[in-house]
């Protein structure tokens, strides 16, 4: 799950997605597009967490050609069917939809939230919505749940909740500003339980009555320090050679990583152990100092 923010202005809206994508811990990390327009619609339909959950989401609205509002009341049923169509999920498994756009009945544009925990139920939200949130904007009720282990930290959890509610930016520079601090403080930060991967372009786009426009309005660094910071404590190659966070000064490959090789892989993509799945091969190993984002295999 990477970033999603966007907000409704009464006569338009504008939503704003990185286009990180990547595999259950990190293994692969790529590029992605988060979101369909449809400018028959003046609508957007963005999703979160599973990627092929976003395909199959689009597939299903691309094939309703009704108004926006009936698009909104069949959306819970549609997106309940990809969600289905891709066979078992774990508990953990998430994802999000969002239906933004211009709304007849309302006479507004206006934004809906569909959640999997929630059956995809629908939820209108009203003013500016970010995830994963900076820490200086208070939690949505649904990001706080997610972060089941918050419990532990009660005066954590009830600092953050009583930060400003966050406001809808006025300029490009106001989103971008947005993104970084969710970047900054969620994908760079130390705790991997609280990490969520912001990177990539950030493409901005505004939906406004027939028209739909969308640009490139940033682009984050993601090499070097920045990249080991964003994968570590996971299964990306460089994670892997990186050092073990147990302190032993080896490699995380040669310490805890290998200790763990004939496990179930911690992806659960392919019900393999890890030797046989994400764990690098020496070859790999030998590569991994040179290697940036490497592409997820979506399909594989």
């Amino acid at each position: 799950m990477t970033l999603i923010a966007f907000a409704t202005y009464g006569n338009r809206a504008e939503l704003v997605t990185d286009t990180a994508a990547y595999t259950p811990w990190c293994r692969e990390f790529g590029h992605r597009t988060k979101f369909m327009a449809m400018p028959h619609l003046d609508a957007i339909l963005a999703t979160q967490g599973d990627h092929t959950f976003g395909v199959a989401a689009q597939i299903e609205f691309g094939e309703l050609d009704v108004s926006f509002d009936d698009t909104a009341d069949h959306a819970p049923q549609m997106l309940r069917s990809a969600w289905n169509s891709l066979g078992e999920r774990t508990p953990e498994t998430e994802g999000s939809a969002f239906f933004i756009g211009n709304s007849t009945k309302a006479g507004e544009f206006v934004a809906y939230r569909y959640l999997a925990e929630h059956n995809f139920e629908p939820e209108q939200v009203t003013g500016a919505h970010i995830m994963p949130t900076p820490l200086t904007y208070r939690p949505q009720s649904f990001e706080v749940e997610r972060l089941g282990w918050l419990d532990e930290n009660p005066q954590w959890r009830e600092e953050w909740t009583e930060q400003p509610e966050l406001p809808a930016p006025a300029s490009r520079a106001q989103w971008i500003d947005l993104a970084d601090a969710a970047r900054t403080h969620r994908a760079l930060f130390p705790d991997p339980r609280f990490r969520v991967i912001v990177a990539g372009k950030l493409m901005w786009t505004r939906i406004a009555p027939g028209r739909i426009r969308t640009e490139v309005i940033h682009e984050f660094n993601d090499t070097g320090d920045e990249l080991d910071r964003l994968v570590a404590n996971t299964l990306h190659p460089r994670a892997q050679i990186a050092p073990c966070g147990c302190g032993s000064d080896k490699r995380a490959l040669d310490c805890h990583i290998t200790a763990a090789a004939d496990e179930p892989c911690p992806c659960e993509r392919y019900n393999k152990t890890f030797r046989n799945c994400c764990m690098l091969t020496d070859a790999e190993a030998e590569q991994a100092p040179t290697l940036g984002l490497v592409q997820p295999r979506i399909n594989a």
